[in-house]
C-alpha cells in the first residue's frame, strides 16, 4: 500500500519576523527541523495535557503576556528555548496520536489527517494563527484560525521520524515553523572528510605496546629541525588509551567539536575558562579560531613550530588553556587540557605554559626569563623544584585536609627529603571562611604546617635555571 501523502502548497514569502516566533508560512520541503513538533507529556495519566515541543530548538511553544506566543523561555535572557512549564502546558481537543512507524514490510493506511485545536491551561486561551500568519494566543477562533492538521513527518527526513509531526494551519494552508535565523534547520552530524579514523586491531595495539621507541617523521624541506624526535611510546600509550576510551566505539563528528567549543556549553562557574582554541589541520596548514587570548601566543607558536618540522595528519581538536580541568566526568565532551584529574573528562596534552615562544622549544623555564638560562640543562641540580601560590582548588582550600592537597604534600616532602625535593606553596592558603569554625581550623592548619611542611620561600623566577 502506498504511503499517504498530504497536499501542502509551496512556502509563501517568509514573514519578516523576529527570532523565536512561530510562523504558519512553510512549505512541505524546505521547513526542515523547524517544522517538526511532538506532543510531550510528563505524566501519561494526566492525559491529554502536554507540551508542543519543537525539534529544532528542543523547546516548547510558550504563552507570553498580551496574547504573544514565543519559543524562548519566560525568564531572562530570552535566548534559551522554553522548557516545559505552566505557560507551555496545553490541552488538545482530541488525544494526539503517537505517530509510530509501522512494522517492517508494512505501511500506514492512507487515512485523513487529524484536525485538532490546542488550548493553554494557563489562561484558557487557544493557540491560533493571526492575520499576519504568526502564532498567538486568544479566544477568537473564527475562520479556522485555531485548527491545525497533524501530518506525520515523512520517512527519510533528517534525524528519524517516529513521534514527530507537522502542524498545518487550516487558516493559511502552510506548515508552522520556528523562526530563528541563528539556528540551522538541519543537524550537522556529518561533515567529516573521509577516510575516517578506524579502530586499531589487537595486533597493532600489541605492537605499539612492545615498541620501545618511535620517531616523528621530520619534514625534509625544513631547516633547523632536530635530527630525530624520539619518544618512548610505552610510557604514553596507557595514558592516551585511557583518555580516549570514552570515544573508542564511535567517530567524533565536526558537530561534536563545535559543541565542545561553544560558549553555551559552559555556563555558571565554568564560564570564566572557556575552551580557548578550535584547531583544524588540513594538508599541513593550521587553521584556528579562539574564544580567549589566555596563553594563546604560546599555544600558537607550539603548533606552528611542530607543523614546520613534522608532517601532521589532517586532524581537528578543541583545547582549553586555563588552570583547572573543565569537562565534568559525566559529560563526554572531547576537550584537550594540560590539567586533568579523575573527576573530569579533559584529555591530557602538553602544557603550553612550558613552551618558550622565543626559542621555539621547551622545557622550562618559560619566557619570563627574557635573557634565557646561562646554566646548561646538564649542569643544573637534579632536585625536584616547584613554587606555587594558592590557585589550587576551585572552591577554596580547607584547613582540616591540608595534608592531602598536592601542593601542600610537596611542602611535606620537602621537609622529609631535603636535597631531593624543594617544592610547595609559599603561602598557608587559608580557607574562604564559609562558617565560623574555619577561623580555628586555619589557625591549627598553620601551626601544623610550620612543623610538618613549612611554607617555601618566594624565589625569583630565575631560580628555575638552577634545577632540572
Amino acid at each position: 500500500m502506498a504511503r499517504c501523502t498530504h497536499n501542502v502548497p509551496p512556502a509563501r514569502q517568509p514573514s519578516a519576523s523576529a527570532d523565536w516566533v512561530f510562523a504558519a508560512d512553510a512549505g512541505s520541503a524546505e521547513g526542515g527541523l523547524a517544522t517538526h513538533f511532538r506532543f510531550w507529556q510528563l505524566w501519561e495519566s494526566v492525559a491529554p495535557r502536554g507540551h508542543l515541543l519543537n525539534r529544532l530548538s528542543s523547546g516548547c511553544i510558550n504563552w507570553r503576556p498580551n496574547g504573544i506566543v514565543r519559543g524562548h523561555s519566560s525568564g531572562s535572557p530570552q535566548t534559551m528555548a522554553a522548557p516545559p512549564s505552566a505557560t507551555t502546558e496545553m490541552v488538545p481537543s482530541e488525544p494526539v496520536p503517537s505517530f509510530k512507524l509501522p512494522p517492517a514490510g508494512q505501511s500506514n493506511p492512507c487515512t485523513p489527517p487529524l484536525v485538532l485545536s490546542f488550548g493553554f491551561t494557563h489562561n484558557n486561551a487557544s493557540l491560533l494563527v493571526g492575520s499576519d500568519g504568526i502564532l498567538a494566543a486568544g479566544t477568537d477562533c473564527t475562520g479556522q484560525r485555531c485548527l491545525f492538521e497533524l501530518l506525520p513527518v515523512a520517512v527519510g527526513d533528517a534525524g528519524g521520524t517516529e513521534g514527530w509531526f507537522h502542524l498545518k494551519s487550516l487558516a493559511t494552508g502552510h506548515l508552522v515553523r520556528l523562526v530563528h535565523s541563528s539556528m540551522p534547520t538541519q543537524a550537522s552530524w556529518g561533515g567529516a572528510i573521509p577516510p575516517f579514523a578506524t579502530l586499531k586491531t589487537r595486533a597493532e595495539l600489541r605492537r605499539s605496546r612492545l615498541t620501545a621507541a618511535s620517531s616523528c617523521p621530520v619534514s625534509g624541506h625544513t631547516t633547523g629541525a632536530p635530527p630525530s624526535w624520539r619518544y618512548n611510546v610505552s610510557l604514553w600509550d596507557p595514558l592516551v588509551r585511557r583518555s580516549l576510551s570514552p570515544w573508542v566505539e564511535g567517530t567524533i563528528s565536526p558537530t561534536v567539536l563545535d559543541a565542545a567549543f561553544s560558549r553555551q556549553m559552559y555556563p555558571g562557574p565554568m564560564a570564566n575558562g572557556l575552551p580557548g582554541i578550535h584547531v583544524s589541520i588540513r594538508a599541513g596548514k593550521v587553521f584556528y579560531k579562539t574564544n580567549s587570548d589566555y596563553r594563546m601566543p604560546l599555544m600558537l607558536d607550539m603548533l606552528r613550530t611542530v607543523s614546520r618540522h613534522v608532517s601532521l595528519p589532517d586532524v581537528e581538536f578543541v583545547a582549553h588553556l586555563w588552570d583547572h580541568p573543565k569537562v565534568r566526568r559525566e559529560q563526554p565532551m572531547p576537550v584537550l587540557a594540560h590539567y586533568v584529574d579523575v573527576v573530569h573528562r579533559d584529555i591530557a596534552m602538553p602544557a603550553p605554559w612550558s613552551w618558550d615562544e622565543r626559542a621555539h622549544t621547551w622545557p622550562q623555564p618559560f619566557t619570563k626569563i627574557r635573557h634565557g638560562c646561562a646554566r646548561p640543562w646538564a649542569a643544573r641540580k637534579p632536585v625536584l623544584y616547584f613554587r606555587g601560590g594558592c590557585n589550587g582548588p576551585t572552591r577554596g582550600w580547607r584547613g582540616p585536609v591540608w595534608r592531602f592537597y598536592p601542593r601542600k604534600m610537596a611542602n611535606i616532602l620537602s621537609k622529609r627529603l631535603p636535597g631531593r625535593v624543594d617544592a610547595g606553596t609559599y603561602d598557608h592558603c587559608d580557607s574562604p571562611k564559609l562558617n565560623k569554625h574555619e577561623w580555628g581550623w586555619d589557625e591549627q592548619m598553620e601551626h601544623e604546617m610550620s612543623t610538618e611542611g613549612p611554607k617555601r620561600k618566594v624565589d625569583k623566577f630565575d631560580m628555575n635555571c638552577e634545577y632540572r
